[in-house]
């Protein structure tokens, strides 16, 4: 293992031990510290503190002149930043070149739910589970239901344990960054949440914390969650989703309800208000509640 080979391993460790990024996350960092390093010419760490701007800025207009996105730019801007960082911060280096990189401008994707079709998907999931009240179906049934209900991302929703949720349906989950959001299931949610934790109960699972597990008695992976929504879009008969599809119904469901921005921002747990959102707001639990409550989706 060379030297930078050595570097990139050690900065792999730190966004997983440090900044509890996903293995997906991490995968798509690391191929763009590597393509940078190439572009550079870094060969040794000496390379790398005597960058500056201009290299990383000619290794940025060729990824241009490919005719890359902003957006696929601005990935590996924030990548760089990331990598840069940590080098400084664990002394390896004591400049950071990439300090002045400046984000380029994108246009936001605006989203707009229709709710008579997100709610057709509940009552898909719900005519399914009472057509056939199986576990698998009251699982994938609560699955979805949380995920409208409070904007969780796939690992959010997968972290969750048999005793993360209270009796009142709040919770907490960590996030991107270790940062945590805390949440409120409405009481539709909650109803289904306490039936399937009634079934859950009584299976003994290889990781029994674990508060939604797959056929194998075991946590619920990336590629299960997803495949149970492939499987309700073949039987639905609708375009492709994924499980960031239902934060993006959440999002746009409660906008449309007239709740307020900075409080979407807060249910949602973003940290910046940059692209949607411009005002932070300090949300109590009773905010939380009444918000999730009024979501149409569930009206």
């Amino acid at each position: 293992m060379n030297n930078m080979e050595k570097l990139i391993s050690g900065y792999v460790k730190y966004l997983q031990d440090i900044k509890n990024l996903s293995p997906k996350s991490i995968k798509s960092y690391t191929p763009v510290i590597e393509e940078m390093i190439e572009c550079c010419g870094f060969k040794t760490i000496d390379d790398i503190q005597n960058s500056n701007i201009i290299q990383l800025q000619n290794w940025l207009n060729s990824k241009k002149n490919e005719k890359l996105s902003n957006q696929s730019i601005n990935r590996r801007i924030a990548s760089c930043k990331s990598f840069y960082s940590y080098l400084v911060a664990y002394r390896i280096i004591d400049f950071n070149a990439s300090k002045e990189l400046k984000q380029l401008p994108i246009q936001a994707k605006k989203y707009n739910a229709d709710i008579n079709k997100v709610k057709e998907i509940r009552n898909f999931m719900k005519s399914k589970y009472n057509n056939k009240p199986s576990f698998k179906n009251l699982r994938d049934t609560l699955m979805i239901d949380i995920m409208l209900c409070c904007g969780l991302r796939n690992m959010e929703l997968r972290s969750l344990n048999m005793d993360s949720i209270d009796e009142y349906g709040r919770f907490q989950v960590k996030q991107k960054g270790n940062t945590i959001k805390e949440c409120n299931l409405n009481s539709s949610t909650l109803e289904l949440y306490q039936k399937y934790l009634s079934k859950r109960l009584k299976i003994k699972a290889k990781d029994n914390n674990a508060l939604f597990i797959s056929s194998y008695k075991t946590r619920i992976t990336e590629s299960g969650l997803e495949k149970v929504i492939t499987t309700l879009c073949q039987d639905m008969g609708i375009n492709h989703l994924t499980p960031h599809s239902f934060r993006h119904m959440c999002c746009s469901s409660l906008v449309q309800n007239n709740v307020p921005i900075e409080k979407v921002a807060k249910i949602l747990g973003h940290s910046s208000t940059r692209v949607t959102f411009s005002t932070y707001y300090h949300q109590s639990e009773d905010d939380r509640k009444d918000i999730v409550e009024s979501n149409p989706i569930f009206n």
